[in-house]
């Protein structure tokens, strides 16, 4: 099975809390992965959905990863297969789930060159 790598997966809120000097922080983050060429993976967490898909023009850093029957493999080292760190079910093209059973759902949205 294939996924679609023509924009990037979201996950749905994670809520999150924080305690600091008897006061309590709590919010919302957005887990984000994005697929690049030449087998890039690139991930981002956010507060919003709505993001500027050109952030991922700007990053440095990346995984590697590979594709089998229906997962998705994120590799902590590059070209080394035997380090999966994430490992992401493929449910279809546009969906994925992580190993904690987060959704992600694809969304299109190309970067500009």
């Amino acid at each position: 099975m294939s996924i679609n790598t023509n924009g990037y997966f979201i996950s749905e809120g994670i809520p999150w809390e924080d305690w600091q000097s008897g006061h309590k922080f709590e919010g919302v983050n957005y887990k984000i992965f994005y697929f690049g060429k030449g087998q890039k993976f690139y991930s981002h967490t956010a507060e919003s959905r709505d993001i500027n898909i050109e952030l991922f023009k700007e990053k440095k850093s990346f995984r590697d990863y590979q594709i089998n029957a229906n997962t998705v493999e994120i590799l902590k080292f590059r070209n080394n297969p035997s380090t999966k760190e994430i490992i992401l079910t493929i449910l279809s093209p546009e969906i994925l789930l992580d190993e904690d059973l987060n959704e992600f759902q694809f969304v299109s949205a190309k970067i500009k060159k």
